[in-house]
C-alpha cells in the first residue's frame, strides 16, 4: 500500500482507501503473536477533533474485533485528547488469521454532518498466529536471535539509524559522518514522524545525505536585475529566470518563516485523470463515500493522518510501533471560502476523470526545503492530492534538482535552487513558456491558523504541536496560488501615462490583454479583453490579495455590454456598488474574444472605491457565469492573474495627456436647448436640439456620426429601465422613426401607439440627422413619459437595424446621459409658434437659438 495521508470515506473505497498490493510488489504481512500486546503508532499532520478507533478486519473488510474501547453511544476513543499518536493494544486471545487487516480510523468531528462522520483511514496487512519469536519478521535488514524471548521479542538492527522492536523506524542520520561530512545531523521531527533526524547541508552540497555537489553557493546574489520577480504574499516572494544554455529554471524563494517552505506548479487545464497515479492506487478512488458526507457538507481544512508504513517494506502495512507516514500539505487556495475549494463531497476520480483537477494540490510538481542558519535541505516532491507531498523517489522517480543552497537569517528562510525544465517522469511537469498554476506554502507555528476549531483547542500541545521544519499542515494563512509564467513577466509594460499587460501567454500569443491610459482630466481609460464568453474583471489591490480589492467586472450580454463597479470585502463574489463610478465606452464579442472599454476617475467620493493614485497591484480575472437581469456573477473559473509589481499612477505627470472623450456642451431654457456629447474642438460625437412650442409640442433634432440607428431617451432618474425612447435610422435615403419604451436592460419593443411624428431625416457624409416632434403629454401613460418638467436625456447609437421587422441590435457604446436634468415648460412658451415643415425642413428658428444662448452650461462628461 501507498501510505498517503488523505485517504477519506468520501473519495476512497472502504475499508482502507488503498488496494492490496497497490505497489505491485506483493502483499507484505507483519507477523504478530496471538494474544500479544502491540504498540501501534501513527503520525498526524492535522489534529482533528473526534478521537480514533482501531479494529481488526477480515481481508474482505469485515470487522472482526475492536482493539480500542467502544460503546453504543460513541465508538471513538480519546475524544478529549486529539494529539495522541500511539496506542498499546492487546490482540484477542486465541485469535488467528492468515491475512487480516489492522485499521486505524480517525473522526474529523469538525467536518462531520448529520448524514454521517467524516473519517480518515489507514491500514496494515498482518498475519496473527501462535508464532515463535524467531519466526517474526524484521525490517531494514534487522534480525532476531534464535534464542529470543517471545514475551519481549526485539529485532537487532543493522546500525543505529534504525530503531523500534522490529527496526521499523529509520532516521536519515545519527552523526556528521552520515551526512558525508558535508552537513549536520539535525533533530527535526517528533511524534513518530520519521526520519526524526535529517541531514542539513553546507553551501556547495545538497541532496540525500548531502551527497551531491552544488555550483550554487550564494543564497541571494547582489544583483537580481536579470530575474523576474513575483510577490506571493506579504511574507513570501520569489525571483526566477530561465537558463537557456542549460535548459534549467532558477528560483530564489524568500519567506518570513523559520519552518519549511514549498513551491509547486502544474499545467493549466490538467484533467482529473492525472490522479490515477500511481496506477495501483487508482482502483480505490470512488464517486461516492462509504459513510457519505453530503454533497454540501463541510470538508476538512487540512490533511489528517497517514496510513502506517513499514519503513523499508515494499508496501504500506501498519507495524507494531510503526510509522504512520507524513504530513501537512500546502492547500494552495488563496481564495478559499468557508469550504476549501475542491473539497466538496464529489469524488476526484471515476466519472470525473475527464473534468479538470479541482484542488490546487492535485497532481502538482513541488520543491520543498528548510534551513537552519547556513545549513539547509531541499528536495523534489510530488503532490498527488491533498495528501502530504512525497519525494519523487517515493514514487520511483528521480530528483531533478540540479543545484541548491539555502539559509535562515533574521526569521527569513531563503532557498535558491535550479531544476531541469523538461520533465523526466510522471512526478515532474515540464516548465514551458506558458502560464502555469502555481502554489506556495510554508509551515505554521503557534498561534496557528485553522479555518475551523481543531483538536488543538484546549490541548496541552496547543503551543508546540507545529515545530520548525516539521512538514505538517501549513494553516489557513500560510499558503496561496498564482498563475505564473516562469519565463518572465516581460509582457507587463509601464510608462508614465500608459501601460499594457498581457497574460495567459504561450510564447508570444496571449489570450488576455489589459491596456490603460492616464489623462489630465483625472481619469484612467482601460481596455480589457479575453478569449472567453464569460465575465472578465479588473481588480485594484493594495496587497495583491482578493479581500479589500476594488473590482470592475463586465461582459457582453445578449442585449448589450455591461460594466459594473464592485468591492471585494471577502472571498465571496462581490456585490455591485450602490454608486457606480465606472463608465462603459464600448463592448464587443468577436471571434470568441470579449472586449470592454471603460474609464474611471482616479479619485471618487465612494468609500468602496480604491483611489487609483499611487501604486497598486492589478488583478485580471475571468469568469464565471453572469446574469444580465440582476448582474449576479459566479466565481472565477481559474486563478486570477496578478501583476508581478505594483502599477503606479500619478495624474500630475500627465498634464499633456488629453482625454479623447472631450466634454459635453449643454444649453437650456424652458423653451429650447441643445446638448452636444464628447465634443473636441467644437465637434461633437452626437447632438440633440429641442424647441418647445405653444401648440403643446416639442420639436427635436438629433444627429450623430453613424450610419446605424440613432436614439434619444427620456428618464426621470438617469436609469435605462422605465425610460421613453425614440429610435430611428436612414435606410436607402428613407428616414425611419419609432416610439419605444425601455422596460429593462434589454432591447425596447415598438409601442403599440406611436406618438412621435417624423419631420425629415438625412444621412450626409456619415452624419445621420433626424427631425421629429412629440406632444408634451400623450394619452399613452403606459409607454410615454411626459415631457413636462425636468428629465434626463439620453443619446445612443447602434447597432444594426432591420427595415422589415424594425428590430435593432445592441448599442456597442454606452449611451451618453445628461449630467443635469433638462426642464421643459410649455406654459412659458406661449409666444413661440411651430414653424412650417416643408422640404427645407429646419425646425429651429433664429430667435430660439438666441434665447438658448442665455443659459450655457459647459460640464465635463465626467
Amino acid at each position: 500500500m501507498y501510505d498517503f495521508d488523505f485517504l477519506d470515506n468520501v473519495r476512497t473505497r472502504s475499508p482502507c482507501g488503498m488496494p492490496e498490493n497497490a505497489t505491485g510488489t506483493g502483499i507484505f504481512k507483519t507477523k504478530l503473536i496471538t494474544g500479544s500486546k502491540i504498540s501501534i503508532t501513527w503520525h498526524m499532520a492535522f489534529p482533528h477533533g473526534g478521537g480514533f478507533r482501531i479494529q481488526i478486519l477480515h481481508g474482505n473488510g469485515t470487522i472482526l474485533h475492536e482493539l480500542t474501547p467502544t460503546n453504543n453511544t460513541n465508538p471513538w476513543y480519546s475524544i478529549s485528547n486529539s494529539t495522541i499518536q500511539s496506542y498499546l493494544a492487546t490482540l484477542p486471545s486465541g485469535f488467528t488469521c492468515d491475512h487480516c487487516i489492522i485499521r486505524l480510523t480517525r473522526n474529523a468531528k469538525e467536518w462531520s454532518t448529520p448524514s454521517g462522520p467524516y473519517i480518515f483511514w489507514s491500514c496494515a496487512d498482518v498475519e496473527v498466529n501462535n508464532f515463535q519469536c524467531n519466526q517474526l519478521n524484521c525490517y531494514h535488514g534487522g534480525s532476531i536471535a534464535s534464542n529470543c524471548n517471545s514475551a519481549s521479542a526485539v529485532c537487532s538492527c543493522p546500525n543505529n539509524q534504525f530503531s523500534g522492536d522490529r527496526c521499523q523506524y529509520m532516521n536519515e542520520c545519527e552523526t556528521y559522518a552520515d551526512c558525508n561530512n558535508n552537513g549536520l545531523c539535525v533533530t527535526i521531527n517528533q511524534d513518530y514522524y520519521y526520519p526524526l533526524k535529517q541531514c542539513f547541508c553546507s553551501a556547495g552540497f545538497y541532496g540525500y545525505k548531502c551527497s551531491k555537489t552544488s555550483n550554487l553557493t550564494v543564497v541571494m546574489p547582489n544583483d537580481v536585475s536579470s530575474y523576474s520577480y513575483t510577490k506571493l504574499d506579504n511574507s513570501s516572494e520569489i525571483w526566477y529566470k530561465i537558463l537557456s544554455a542549460t535548459n534549467e529554471v532558477e528560483v530564489i524563494h524568500k519567506t518570513l518563516s523559520t519552518s519549511w517552505v514549498g513551491l509547486g506548479w502544474r499545467p493549466q487545464g490538467l484533467k482529473a485523470s492525472c490522479q490515477f497515479f500511481p496506477p495501483g492506487a487508482a482502483p480505490c478512488l470512488i464517486s461516492g463515500p462509504e459513510s457519505a458526507v453530503g454533497e454540501g457538507g463541510n470538508q476538512p481544512e487540512g490533511n489528517s493522518e497517514s496510513t502506517s508504513k513499514p519503513e523499508g517494506g515494499a508496501e504500506s502495512t501498519a507495524q507494531p510501533e510503526g510509522n504512520a507516514g507524513s504530513t501537512a500539505q500546502p492547500e494552495g487556495n488563496a481564495e478559499s471560502t468557508a469550504k476549501p475549494e475542491g473539497e466538496g463531497g464529489s469524488s476526484e476520480s471515476g466519472g470525473a476523470a475527464g473534468n479538470l483537477v479541482t484542488h490546487a494540490m492535485d497532481c502538482t510538481d513541488m520543491v520543498i526545503g528548510s534551513a537552519r542558519g547556513n545549513m539547509f535541505r531541499l528536495f523534489d516532491y510530488y503532490s498527488r492530492d491533498r495528501s502530504t507531498p512525497r519525494m519523487d523517489s517515493y514514487f520511483g522517480g528521480e530528483d531533478s534538482i540540479t543545484a541548491a543552497v539555502g539559509s535562515e537569517s533574521n526569521g527569513y528562510t531563503t532557498l535558491r535552487w535550479r531544476k531541469q525544465l523538461t520533465a523526466e517522469g510522471t512526478t515532474d511537469h515540464t516548465i514551458q513558456d506558458e502560464v502555469l498554476d502555481v502554489i506556495y506554502a510554508y509551515g505554521q507555528k503557534y498561534p496557528y491558523s485553522h479555518q475551523f476549531p481543531s483538536g488543538l483547542h484546549n490541548s496541552h500541545r496547543l503551543t508546540n504541536y507545529y515545530n520548525d521544519d516539521e512538514l505538517k499542515y501549513h494553516g489557513y494563512q500560510n499558503r496561496g496560488r498564482k498563475s505564473l509564467n516562469f519565463f518572465g513577466d516581460s509582457k507587463l509594460v509601464t510608462n508614465t501615462c500608459s501601460g499594457s499587460w498581457k497574460t495567459g501567454c504561450t510564447g508570444n500569443s496571449c489570450s488576455n490583454n489589459l491596456q490603460w491610459n492616464i489623462y489630465n482630466d483625472g481619469t484612467v481609460h482601460f481596455t480589457m479583453s479575453a478569449v472567453t464568453d464569460k465575465w472578465i474583471g479588473l481588480g485594484i489591490s493594495n496587497d495583491h490579495k482578493m479581500a479589500k480589492t476594488d473590482a470592475i467586472v463586465g461582459w457582453v450580454g445578449k442585449v448589450a455590454p455591461v460594466i459594473t463597479d464592485r468591492y471585494i470585502s471577502s472571498y465571496a463574489p462581490p456585490p455591485v456598488d450602490a454608486v457606480s463610478n465606472v463608465n462603459l465606452l464600448e463592448g464587443s464579442k468577436l471571434n470568441g474574444t470579449t472586449t470592454l472599454k471603460f474609464y474611471r476617475p482616479i479619485n471618487t467620493s465612494d468609500s468602496q472605491d480604491i483611489s487609483l493614485h499611487g501604486c497598486h497591484y492589478f488583478i485580471f480575472a475571468i469568469g464565471g457565469q453572469y446574469t444580465d437581469s440582476n448582474f449576479a456573477i459566479s466565481k472565477h473559473a481559474s486563478t486570477p492573474f496578478i501583476t508581478s509589481r505594483k502599477i503606479c499612477i500619478d495624474v500630475n505627470q500627465c498634464s499633456k495627456s488629453y482625454s479623447p472623450l472631450g466634454i459635453d456642451i449643454m444649453t437650456s431654457t424652458p423653451c429650447s436647448g441643445s446638448w452636444g456629447t464628447r465634443c473636441l474642438n467644437g465637434q461633437c460625437a452626437s447632438n440633440l436640439r429641442w424647441n418647445v412650442y405653444n401648440d403643446g409640442t416639442v420639436h427635436f433634432q438629433m444627429s450623430a456620426d453613424t450610419d446605424k440607428w440613432l436614439a434619444m431617451g427620456i428618464s426621470v432618474d438617469k436609469k435605462m429601465p422605465s425610460s421613453d425612447a425614440i429610435v430611428g435610422w436612414i435606410s436607402q435615403g428613407t428616414a425611419k422613426l419609432r416610439d419605444r419604451f425601455l422596460k429593462g436592460y434589454f432591447i425596447p419593443a415598438v409601442d403599440a401607439i406611436t406618438n412621435v411624428d417624423l419631420i425629415n431625416g438625412s444621412l450626409i457624409n456619415g452624419i445621420t440627422t433626424l427631425n421629429f416632434k412629440r406632444a408634451m403629454n400623450t394619452s399613452d401613460s403606459q409607454n410615454d413619459v411626459s415631457l413636462h418638467g425636468c428629465h434626463y436625456f439620453f443619446l445612443g447609437t447602434g447597432g444594426s437595424y432591420d427595415d422589415n421587422n424594425l428590430d435593432i441590435g445592441v448599442h456597442p457604446q454606452t449611451p451618453a446621459v445628461a449630467k443635469i436634468p433638462m426642464c421643459l415648460y410649455a406654459s412659458r412658451c406661449t409666444q413661440f409658434s411651430p414653424p412650417g415643415t416643408g422640404a427645407a425642413g429646419t425646425i429651429f428658428t433664429l430667435i430660439h437659438l438666441v434665447i438658448a444662448v442665455l443659459s450655457v452650461l459647459i460640464s465635463s462628461i465626467f
